[in-house]
């Protein structure tokens, strides 16, 4: 069978540019409870409602809050006492109004564990999962990701990912993107119950490795490395003024649901401690940078797919306090062009505020939405839609959002049929995609059907994101293009069919060349095929002929 080469090459194309307004954050305030006390993980039910896994207090054992009127009050759901095992709950997510989970770590048995809530996270309503042979010993889940009504993951450490199809009823577990006890899975970001991305690394400076002596210790400095920006933040100012290392894996893609996993990028001289998609095309991670780098956190941002992350504009500083530094605890994109960053801030050993940063271009550039000096800052942050959301953190600040409801489903258009053909240079054209509120539109183009023989497609830039691309089918037969366009909340697809022929025969080299051969005059005959000496075309003087 003939192995076929179809290369695709990105034609220059103009991104609309963003119109959609963003929403608005309003600080609800904090509580007198101390800097001890604070909402480590949040799920946003609706938009009147969250639930957060809160860090121990450890006076009352207070696990889980809850507020149901959009953050001005919030009251005890979980205490220690309500369930087994003392858990320390680090993560918080929910799959709609009902189906709520924390999960963290049980210290009786020093294993990872996931807490689910059927009402709405409501007292008296959480039971621990069953989670048998699935946890070893030394283990904690560190993030939670619901990603549909029934479809969610779970990052566990050392090195493992749960997934659930049921709304976390039951777990079973996934294929690893990397190996090894050391390296740390930091956050995820599914698509769908497909398409996953999964971003790693961790500190490896001499500081860390001095940890290992006491390995309960090094678990647990791991752990809260991962979970507590606070605790990052912290641990950045005893690095400030020693060498810094940095073990980099990389930022992994599933397309099967974690069955199989892609290296998009990996040995970076940075690590990613959350992530997240807005589509295929467009995305953002929190980095912490190599070597000697000791200032605020970055975010870098892609927008072919993940195979390059480039290093986004952000703030140098915090308003009226240059002299402090700031952590991004989460970050969030609404759609490919909108997204808010959590931030926290502090100098010395105590953070003393926090705020939002808001990008309107994919995630190039981020700037302050708002910031306060009270509430020492959020840790976690959760959206519905792109309507509405929650932040919050230490000392239980809490920070509200209120989005515009005007989205609507983009159109694809991915051309006309065409015929062309072998070697021809085809255009795929997906120009005529319009989305109605004028969001930036993600492409991604897929040959679904092709000729036999046709086994592989080669991109010039090697990845399949563009609005605009071309390529070269050497087999002849239909080649029919799917081209999905996604504005980071809803998509659509379209198909485009190229019908490729080998031509005329007279086009070969070859033949031309034969065909030139016996076109010309000889001495016996000329190009009608009849003898020269009986020709009345060819010139004589006997005939009088005048050639013509």
């Amino acid at each position: 069978m003939k192995k076929a080469l179809i290369t695709l090459m990105i034609l220059a194309f103009t991104v609309p540019a963003y119109a959609a307004d963003p929403g608005d954050w309003a600080y609800m305030g904090m509580e007198n409870v101390g800097i001890s006390f604070g909402m480590i993980g949040l799920a946003a039910l609706d938009a009147d409602t969250f639930v957060a896994a809160t860090l121990l207090q450890s006076d009352v054992m207070v696990l889980g809050l809850k507020s149901t009127d959009g953050g001005n009050t919030i009251f005890e759901v979980l205490r220690g006492s309500d369930v087994t095992g003392l858990p320390i709950m680090v993560a918080a997510a929910a799959f709609d109004s009902n189906n709520v989970l924390m999960a963290g770590l049980q210290m009786t048995t020093i294993t990872g564990g996931v807490w689910r809530s059927t009402h709405g996270g409501d007292q008296g309503s959480w039971e621990e999962v069953d989670l048998t042979g699935m946890m070893s010993f030394g283990s904690s889940i560190d993030y939670l990701e619901c990603v549909t009504d029934t479809f969610g993951v779970a990052l566990i450490s050392p090195i493992k990912i749960l997934a659930t199809y049921d709304a976390g009823a039951s777990w079973t577990a996934l294929p690893s993107p990397i190996s090894g006890s050391d390296v740390m899975l930091n956050g995820s970001s599914f698509l769908d119950e497909n398409i996953g991305y999964v971003a790693t690394g961790y500190d490896d400076s001499d500081t860390a490795k001095s940890l290992a002596d006491d390995p309960a210790e090094l678990a647990l400095h791991r752990t809260r490395l991962r979970t507590s920006p606070v605790y990052r933040w912290q641990w950045e100012e005893k690095q400030r003024d020693s060498e810094k290392a940095i073990l980099t894996e990389g930022i992994y893609k599933t397309m099967d649901g974690g069955q199989t996993w892609e290296t998009l990028i990996d040995r970076m001289n940075w690590y990613a401690s959350r992530i997240d998609m807005a589509s295929e095309q467009y995305g953002v991670v929190v980095t912490e940078e190599e070597y000697g780098d000791h200032g605020n956190e970055r975010i870098r941002y892609t927008d072919d797919g993940g195979k390059t992350w480039n290093t986004a504009t952000a703030p140098e500083s915090v308003p009226d306090a240059a002299y402090a530094n700031y952590i991004i605890s989460d970050i969030y994109m609404i759609n490919n062009d909108l997204g808010y960053a959590a931030v926290m801030y502090g100098a010395g050993s105590i953070p003393i505020g926090g705020g939002m940063f808001i990008t309107t271009d994919k995630g190039r550039t981020w700037d302050w939405e708002q910031y306060h000096d009270e509430g020492l800052g959020y840790m976690d942050m959760d959206m519905v839609g792109r309507t509405a959301g929650f932040a919050g953190g230490m000392s239980l600040s809490r920070a509200r959002y209120e989005g515009v409801d005007d989205n609507t489903q983009p159109v694809a258009d991915a051309g006309e049929d065409q015929e062309a053909m072998v070697m021809d240079t085809v255009a795929l054209d997906g120009s005529g995609s319009v989305d109605p509120e004028n969001d930036s539109l993600g492409f991604k183009w897929t040959l679904t059907d092709a000729p036999e023989g046709v086994v592989e497609i080669v991109y010039s830039d090697e990845h399949p994101y563009g609005e605009t691309k071309t390529f070269m089918p050497d087999v002849e037969g239909d080649y029919t293009f799917e081209l999905k366009v996604d504005d980071g909340q809803y998509s659509d697809t379209d198909e485009v069919i190229i019908t490729v022929t080998q031509g005329s025969a007279d086009d070969d080299a070859d033949d031309d060349a034969a065909d030139d051969v016996s076109d010309d005059d000889s001495a016996d005959s000329d190009d009608d095929g009849v003898a020269a000496a009986d020709d009345d075309d060819e010139d004589s003087e006997a005939t009088g002929g005048c050639g013509c």
